[in-house]
């Protein structure tokens, strides 16, 4: 038989505000690259991607865990550290695509598409990573329509971003690009959500839902950490020109 899971809408907006802040914080430190001196421009962008990923990771994992079905479920530890790997990868080759000097039309599109498969691919990753007393299968329309949302929203934001990031504005016009990106993210997610069914042989492996708090606030506080040293790097940042 089918099952089918509900949604905690809390937890929902929790992770969403996490992911617009990883967003927000990742594109601020990759508009200061180009004032930075060579030596540096590196680290910089290892500190965005993985600002961004972890952000991006956070928000799936969260979002995860708000998803309410009566099944057991516990994650390898392999595929979710390479889901992780992926959307960091994927993000340091979008914005070293984005801050280089010679900056193309192509750049964008290319930075768009890798971040968009890079989405895509831990999203899919994460969810492998789950297991439990059920097999998963997916509907090919609803996957076409996540892999299309990415990409079209990843493209989308990065485009505004590269077009006004020298706008006095800026800040703006950063947290605008974040919530597109986050809009990407998010619509990606929710609709490889509707792409997944989940099938039991037997309803005995049935169980009362419970939230697993331990790990979402081990999650939280591990992502606050994590936004707490980009901003110290931030704060600090005229000391590394």
């Amino acid at each position: 038989m089918y099952i089918a899971g509900e949604h905690n809408y809390y937890i929902i907006m929790l992770s969403i505000i996490i992911l617009i802040t990883a967003c927000y914080i990742s594109l601020n430190i990759v508009s200061k690259i180009s004032i930075v001196t060579y030596k540096y421009k590196l680290f910089w962008l290892f500190t965005s991607a993985i600002t961004m990923g972890i952000g991006i990771w956070s928000f799936h994992f969260i979002g995860m865990l708000a998803f309410q079905i009566n099944i057991k479920i516990t994650y390898h530890f392999g595929l979710t550290f390479l889901s992780a790997v992926a959307v960091i990868t994927g993000s340091f080759i979008a914005f070293y695509l984005i801050v280089r000097k010679n900056l193309r039309g192509s750049s964008v599109f290319f930075a768009g598409l890798f971040m968009a498969i890079s989405i895509i691919l831990m999203d899919y990753l994460a969810m492998k990573a789950m297991r439990m007393p059920a097999t998963m299968s997916h509907e090919l329309p609803w996957m076409i329509v996540s892999m299309v949302i990415a990409f079209i929203a990843s493209y989308l934001s990065l485009f505004i971003f590269i077009q006004f990031r020298k706008n006095q504005a800026n800040k703006l016009i950063t947290l605008l690009s974040a919530i597109v990106m986050s809009i990407a993210i998010s619509g990606a997610h929710y609709a490889g959500k509707l792409a997944t069914k989940y099938f039991i042989a037997n309803e005995q492996v049935l169980t009362p839902y419970s939230l697993n708090t331990t790990l979402l606030y081990e999650v939280i506080i591990s992502i606050v950490i994590l936004y707490c040293v980009a901003m110290l790097l931030m704060f600090y940042e005229r000391n590394l020109l």
